[in-house]
């Protein structure tokens, strides 16, 4: 079983119905997006739910992808927003934690974490620590850091959980 955890409108997807996938977000409905994007944001999670408080048993997923919303709210980026939201300028760090810990939670052991992260406005290495592990491996150089998106895979450990 795969979760994705924030689904948005599965734009990620090839297979946007997955039977084997479970597409969740906080967020449902249909979102006006200015003309810059020119089109409505559909956003239709299987599971409509915070992925700091997942409401899953333990060590249910193989795999959980993570691609959180990674701009701050400005007005100069209202399409974005709409399309895939906006993180908390004040409780980023928090929120990605919470969500880290209840997404290894739920793998099962020997499951994957699939880490998408732009660094637009929050570096890499600021957001790495709050993951509780280790990188398994991923885009590792920090060419041009500040346009950057990173995909970090992390594996949950048979033995400690984590």
């Amino acid at each position: 079983m795969i979760l994705d955890a924030t689904c948005g409108s599965r734009m990620m997807w090839f297979e946007k119905d997955d039977p084997e996938t479970v597409y969740l977000d906080i967020r449902r409905g249909r979102f006006d997006t200015p003309t810059a994007f020119n089109k409505q944001a559909i956003i239709e999670p299987t599971v409509q739910a915070d992925n700091r408080a997942l409401p899953f048993k333990d060590d249910v997923f193989d795999l959980v992808l993570f691609d959180p919303s990674h701009h701050f709210g400005r007005k100069a980026r209202l399409a974005l927003h709409i399309a895939y939201g906006f993180i908390n300028p004040y409780s980023w760090h928090w929120d990605i934690n919470l969500a880290a810990k209840e997404f290894f939670r739920v793998l099962r052991p020997g499951g994957f974490l699939v880490f998408k992260w732009s660094s637009h406005d929050i570096p890499l290495k600021k957001v790495l620590p709050l993951i509780p592990a280790k990188p398994l491996f991923g885009s590792k150089t920090l060419v041009a850091e500040r346009q950057s998106t990173h995909w970090i895979i992390f594996r949950k450990d048979h033995r400690s959980g984590v």
